[in-house]
C-alpha cells in the first residue's frame, strides 16, 4: 500500500509539474504600443488613445479566460469574428470590441 501511494505522488507531481510547465509555455507578451505601432495606428486614422485602450482591455479581458492569443495566428479578418463571438464572454461594452480590434490590425500592420 505504502508503494501505491508513492507512486500516485510521484504521477500527481509528475502531471502537476507538467500542467505548469504547459502554462508558462502558453504564456504571451501581448505587442507593446510602440511609437511605430502609434504611427501605423494613425495612418489607420486611429487614435493614441483607441490603441491604449485596445491594448488594455486585450491584456485585461481576454487573459481572464485563456491564454492571450496571438494576433499573427489569425488572419485580419478572422479577427473580427473572433472579437464578436467573445465580446459577450468578456463582457465589452460598446465601441471596446472596436478599440480592441484597432489595437490588433496596428500592430499586425507594423
Amino acid at each position: 500500500a505504502a508503494g501505491l501511494v508513492g507512486l500516485a505522488r510521484a504521477w500527481l507531481a509528475a502531471g502537476a509539474s507538467a500542467l505548469l510547465l504547459g502554462c508558462q509555455a502558453a504564456t504571451v507578451d501581448p505587442a507593446p504600443l510602440t511609437a511605430d505601432v502609434v504611427r501605423t495606428g494613425h495612418r489607420m486614422k486611429v487614435s493614441e488613445s483607441t490603441l491604449r485602450e485596445g491594448r488594455r482591455l486585450f491584456v485585461s479581458r481576454c487573459i481572464e479566460c485563456h491564454t492571450l492569443p496571438v494576433a499573427w495566428n489569425y488572419t485580419d479578418s478572422e479577427w473580427p469574428r473572433i472579437l464578436r463571438n467573445m465580446a459577450h464572454r468578456s463582457s465589452l461594452k460598446d465601441g471596446q470590441e472596436e478599440s480592441i480590434l484597432a489595437y490588433i490590425r496596428a500592430i499586425r500592420a507594423h
